[in-house]
């Protein structure tokens, strides 16, 4: 079949929240940049975003996937951003720039990636490129992100 050849993690690479538990949380600071920017209100946030989906029980696709509370901090992930809001009054757009800056998916310090790889950020180095040697993708740290209403 076409899924012999292919990894698990390919197969899966755009399955998204698979598991039993789910915890997320967003704080976040607004402040005014425009009172009247083409009729909308334009204020400027900062955020931090942090969450992570656990299985109730042991899967061999996902081995460090099961969820233990004495383990919850280690296995939660964290990213920050900063970014515009459009507020019409009935809607707003969101339009954001959101980094990782702790990935669960390493171990010990290896998961601060913000903080312990930030001259990698534009250009590849030894991290991203043992990370595509492993997984045969390109790590991103940073994501755009576009939406209508909050966040939350």
């Amino acid at each position: 079949t076409a899924y012999a050849s292919d990894s698990i993690r390919t197969r899966l690479k755009y399955l998204d929240q698979f598991g039993e538990i789910k915890i997320v949380g967003n704080l976040e600071y607004r402040y005014a940049i425009l009172n009247n920017f083409f009729g909308a209100k334009l204020n400027g946030a900062f955020f931090s975003d942090f969450g992570n989906v656990w299985r109730l029980k042991p899967e061999t696709d996902s081995p460090n996937g099961t969820f233990n509370f004495s383990n919850i901090f280690q296995s939660t992930a964290i990213g920050v951003g900063t970014g515009l809001r459009f507020d019409l009054a009935f809607f707003v757009f969101r339009l954001d720039a959101a980094f990782k800056f702790k990935d669960p998916q390493f171990n010990g310090s290896d998961q601060w990636v913000l903080v312990n790889h930030f001259n990698e950020l534009i250009h590849a180095g030894a991290f991203k490129n043992a990370y595509y040697a492993a997984n045969g993708e390109g790590y991103n740290f940073m994501q755009l992100n576009f939406g209508i209403g909050l966040p939350f």
